[in-house]
């Protein structure tokens, strides 16, 4: 009998599987196929935000549970193997140059990009602590998967209408935080966040931030004309498309 295995690789979480069941360390992936070629061209699955999630669906194998609720971190160290086994490691990209002030297409390789551990310790929940440095709460969080994303970016139209980034911000809040002084009501957790100082509500997102593991896409790039610029690495969506 003819094999029709398609090859794998086993890929490692950065998060060194402290969040996952089971202590869950790596995951067998599989490589793009010319099969998987109607995925990533569809534009109905591109206009409904599907690509990513139809594909991991698909390639991720013997995981134990949905790949909408890996760490966001996870998921995207996949789809980066994914396009530089399949498409090559080359991705074009655009950054402005303070020296020639002009925009500069440049080609950045993707396998250069550093992985980030994860930074401190769950908790027996999988959550982390932290005190808010003004109103000195203490607040319990975890970090956001790719299920949390996807009913953030489902939202995200609704806040464009709105002109109201604010709403953005206040939702994200809402999805990490799972615990203010002990107390888990949503609508006292709700109403706490609200309320929460500016300052309290930047160094909270810092420190989720840092201790997040996944992909660093803090890069330094150099231009053709030897100037090193740093910028932030920006995955759009047609990013098997190019």
């Amino acid at each position: 009998m003819e094999n029709t295995q398609i090859p794998y690789d086993i890929i490692q979480f950065s998060s060194d599987g402290l969040l996952y069941p089971d202590g869950l360390k790596s995951v067998k992936v599989e490589y793009l196929t010319a099969m998987d070629e109607s995925i990533l061209t569809s534009p109905n699955l591109a206009n409904q935000g599907q690509t990513f999630d139809v594909l991991l669906e698909r390639k991720i194998k013997n995981l134990g549970f949905h790949p909408l609720d890996l760490l966001r971190g996870d998921r995207m160290a996949i789809l980066i193997w994914l396009r530089s086994t399949g498409y090559g490691s080359e991705y074009p990209i655009r950054i402005f140059s303070p020296n020639e002030s002009k925009l500069i297409d440049i080609v950045f390789d993707l396998t250069t990009l550093k992985t980030k551990p994860i930074g401190a310790k769950p908790d027996e929940n999988g959550e982390f602590d932290m005190i808010l440095p003004i109103s000195k709460k203490k607040v319990k969080f975890k970090l956001l998967t790719g299920r949390d994303e996807k009913e953030i970016s489902r939202k995200d139209e609704e806040w464009i209408k709105r002109g109201n980034e604010s709403d953005r911000g206040r939702f994200i809040l809402e999805q990490q935080i799972t615990e203010i002084d002990g107390e888990r009501d949503i609508v006292k957790k709700l109403q706490d966040i609200a309320k929460l100082p500016l300052k309290d509500s930047i160094e909270f997102k810092r420190y989720s931030n840092s201790i997040e593991p996944g992909i660093d896409f803090n890069i330094t790039v150099e231009t053709p004309g030897g100037e090193s610029i740093k910028t932030f690495l920006n995955i759009r969506p047609d990013f098997f498309l190019l």
